[in-house]
């Protein structure tokens, strides 16, 4: 900020060395399952929705967004479902302490947050 003015591009000189990342939102409604090394998102066209995005940040239910990179996990995309592996500890109490359940399908909306 400066003043009352949010910053969204800095310059060096004339060289832009910085600008901020505007993200969009989808909403995917889907059932989340967690179990010991694995979490899943079932839900529709998942596939052809999530493809090529590079998502930021997530949340579930309208809560707390939760940033995310997903480079450090695997990951598994098919046309109904989101599986992550080799997921941490943070990712995962973000996702029981925001409705998931572990070893229980649950309906909830998820927010992804990609560039």
């Amino acid at each position: 900020m400066l003043g009352n003015r949010e910053i969204v591009k800095r310059y060096i000189g004339d060289r832009l060395v910085w600008e901020q990342i505007i993200l969009k939102v989808m909403t995917i409604e889907g059932r989340i399952n967690i179990s010991n090394n694995l979490i899943t998102l079932n839900a529709e066209n998942i596939k052809k929705r999530l493809e090529g995005k590079r998502i930021r940040k997530i949340s579930i239910a309208q809560g707390k967004e939760h940033a995310v990179d997903f480079t450090k996990y695997s990951i598994f995309l098919s046309d109904y479902i989101l599986s992550i592996r080799n997921y941490d500890n943070e990712f995962k109490e973000y996702l029981l302490n925001n409705g998931a359940k572990y070893r229980t399908y649950v309906r909830l909306k998820v927010q992804f947050y990609y560039e």
